[in-house]
């Protein structure tokens, strides 16, 4: 146990090593990276899903214009998390307050993104496993996931150890309405192991 909390609190101080791959919270001044890379893994991960307007609208100036907003913004409940391989950003995730009904009492895993030269490494789990640290420090008991429906790699990385899924709801946008499935993770000594 007390090599456990050792191992916790080194990582919270420096990052949680993968190999070479960090995983670090993101530096405010890294927004444009974070932008870049948000644009190219979700454009390569809901090609064919999601409709030409929305990918015409979510252009690199408007992921610029959100992250610089989301990096700004010191909210209390969000934490935004990377994974750095050789100085480069290879991986995203977002830990937050609840932003639909349907994550009930459990904080919300948000870009959850992995580079696709990244995947398969585990990457993914290590990024949510990071993630519920500061959701049990909020207080939070759970970790929930949206999964945009057809968005089939993240359904088949929702049933990393202890998810389950657990409903569904409906994205209004603003640009594009979309149906989601949640998967949660209720425990979060389990998710942290990932």
């Amino acid at each position: 146990m007390l090599q456990r909390m050792a191992m916790t609190a080194q990582m919270a101080a420096t990052g949680f090593p993968i190999g070479d791959i960090v995983i670090r919270p993101a530096r405010r001044e890294e927004a444009t990276a974070i932008a870049d890379l948000h644009l190219k893994v979700w454009r390569a991960t809901y090609a064919g899903i999601a409709p030409q307007a929305v990918f015409d609208a979510l252009d690199e100036a408007a992921r610029r214009v959100r992250w610089e907003a989301v990096m700004a913004d010191e909210e209390s409940q969000r934490r935004v998390l990377v994974a750095e391989d050789g100085g480069a950003l290879v991986a995203l995730a977002v830990v937050c307050a609840p932003t639909e009904a349907a994550f009930g009492d459990r904080a919300e895993a948000r870009w959850v993104y992995v580079d696709e030269g990244f995947k398969g490494r585990g990457l993914g789990r290590r990024l949510m496993g990071a993630l519920a640290r500061p959701a049990g420090d909020w207080g939070y008991g759970g970790v929930a996931l949206g999964a945009v429906v057809g968005n089939d790699a993240a359904v088949r990385f929702s049933d990393a150890p202890g998810g389950c899924g657990i409903g569904s709801y409906g994205d209004p946008g603003p640009i594009w309405k979309s149906q989601n499935v949640v998967f949660a993770w209720d425990d979060l000594g389990n998710l942290m192991a990932l």
